[in-house]
Parts: structure tokens; C-alpha cells; sequence
């Protein structure tokens, strides 16, 4: 039995459209993502850091502590009238650089998102080498990478920067997402 040409039109458009519809719903909205269940690329770079002192490093429940050292303007710098300050104070910057062997679209995943429990340091981030306002204070941020001119696919690249003050900073996650959640949004 022969079926007419406009039938086998007619199907091949559903199954197109079906095909486009199942191709959309299968992307997740999580497209890379840093939890910290394994943090040895994060302790080895903060132990061995771009520039500066390093900072201590510390792994408890699936989030990442990083402390900074006491550091001074000028290395040896030392008040008489102030005995707790080390002899030898570490540097008045350090930073430190991570890098992921992963493609990320960001033109599909162009939301960072970074949630931080617990923060009393300078701290910044930078994407692809971008610097990125997310580590400003705690709480969950996010922000549109289209703003700071990334696109394309392309490997992750994060590099971290501290004021050394003793302070520290907690991360718990780090995500590239295609839409922000009622919770990133806020």
C-alpha cells in the first residue's frame, strides 16, 4: 500500500519538531559545576600559588576554607609596640590560579553562580581571565558572563586573589548555568 507524498511530509515535520522539542528539554541547566567533593586541584594550587604567600587550606564538608597569612605592605615592616605581628609577615597579596580540562558553552551557559557560606577577607575571582563581582560578600551571586564578553565554547580557567589580613573565605559551589534558579535569582 502506498501512502501519498504529503503524509510522509507531514510525519517527517512531527518528527522534527519532536526532535527539536526532546534536543532543548535534554539540555540540564547545570553545565559544569565545582563542588568540592574532591578538592586536590584547589589545594594543589592554593599550596603552590601564583604569586604571594600561600594561604592554609582546609576541606570539611564538601566546601573549601581558605586562610590567609598576617601580611605587610613592605615585608619587613615590624612595629615594636605590636608583638603579636610575625617577624617575617608574608606578602600583602597572594593568588592563586585553577584549571579545568572541560569545555563549557557559555553562550548556553553563561550564568556563574558561587555560593559562599562564610567570608572576613578581600577575596576575587576571575573567570577565563575575567574578573568576576560574585565573592564580594556572603550568600549565593551569580552573574551574567555576556557582561564581562565571554563566549563560545571554552576550558575553565578560575584564578583567586586575597588581601592578606588573616582573614579567610568558605566556598561551597561553584556552576555555569543556563538559568538561574528562584534562589540565584534573589
Amino acid at each position: 500500500m502506498k501512502r501519498p507524498v504529503w503524509f510522509l511530509i507531514k510525519v517527517f515535520c512531527a518528527l522534527s519538531v519532536y526532535a527539536g522539542i526532546y534536543a532543548q528539554a535534554a539540555a540540564p541547566r547545570v553545565g559544569w559545576e565545582e563542588t568540592f567533593k574532591d578538592s586536590s586541584l584547589w589545594k594543589m594550587a592554593i599550596d603552590h600559588p601564583k604569586s604571594g604567600t600561600p594561604p592554609t587550606f582546609e576541606a570539611p564538608d564538601g566546601k573549601i576554607k581558605i586562610t590567609t597569612c598576617v601580611g605587610a605592605l613592605d615585608q619587613n615592616m615590624k612595629r615594636p609596640d605590636w608583638p603579636e605581628w610575625p617577624s617575617n609577615p608574608g606578602s600583602e597579596f597572594s593568588s592563586f590560579e585553577v584549571q579545568y580540562d572541560v569545555d563549557v558553552d557559555l553562550d548556553l551557559y553563561h550564568y556563574l553562580v558561587v555560593r559562599i557560606p562564610e567570608k572576613s577577607v578581600i577575596f576575587s575571582l576571575w573567570l577565563n581571565d575575567k574578573q568576576t563581582k560574585v565573592c564580594y560578600t556572603t550568600g549565593i551571586h551569580s552573574q551574567d558572563l555576556k557582561e564581562l564578553g565571554l563566549s563560545g565554547k571554552q576550558k575553565i580557567s578560575l584564578k583567586g586573589s586575597f588581601l592578606n589580613t588573616s582573614g579567610s573565605v568558605t566556598l561551597q559551589y561553584l556552576r555555569l548555568v543556563s538559568e538561574l534558579s528562584e534562589e540565584e535569582k534573589k
